[in-house]
Order: structure tokens, then sequence, then C-alpha cells
């Protein structure tokens, strides 16, 4: 009535069947791999948003973890200091206690 042929209207509708299917399989494989990789940016991001802190975001942190790098040091010294006294190795800082 058209002049299409059924063997070709059969070929367009294996066509659209198969495009149909393939889009049913795609789908799903492309959300899969959209999470897999919003899960390694998401990674990414938190990484290098810690080590990467600009002033704002960490500088409390730093001057917080030097003040205590910086007390310990003054009390691993001062101790070493007062474990001389009473010996032949006393120190000048002995003097100044006692």
């Amino acid at each position: 009535m058209f002049g299409i042929d059924a063997g070709f209207a059969v070929i367009v509708v294996m066509c659209c069947t198969l495009l149909c299917g393939v889009v049913f399989v795609l789908t799903p494989l492309f959300q899969i791999v959209e999470i897999i990789f919003q899960l390694i940016g998401t990674i990414f991001d938190l990484v290098f948003g810690i080590i990467g802190a600009g002033p704002e975001g960490c500088l409390g942190c730093f001057v917080l973890l030097f003040g205590c790098i910086l007390c310990s040091g003054l009390s691993w010294i001062i101790i070493d200091a007062l474990q001389t006294c009473g010996t032949s190795n006393a120190v000048n800082f002995c003097r100044l206690i006692n």
C-alpha cells in the first residue's frame, strides 16, 4: 500500500527492538559506572581537601599541633636536664633551681 517491503519492515522492527534492549542494558551499567566514579572523586576530594586545606580551614589545627610539639619538646628538655642534678654531669639549670 505504501510501498514498504515486508522484509524491510521486519528489519526496522528488529533494529528498534535491539536498540531498546541496548538502552535497557546500558542505562544501569552507566549508573554503576557513575557511582564508581563519584566514589573515587569523593575520596580524592576528601584526601586533597585534608592535604591542601586553606589557611582558614586548618590554621587552628596547625597552631594546636605546633603548640603540642613545642610543649612536649620543652618538657623533654627540662626533664632531661633535671635528671642530671646531683650527678657529675649536672648542668647550670640545677644551680638555678637549687
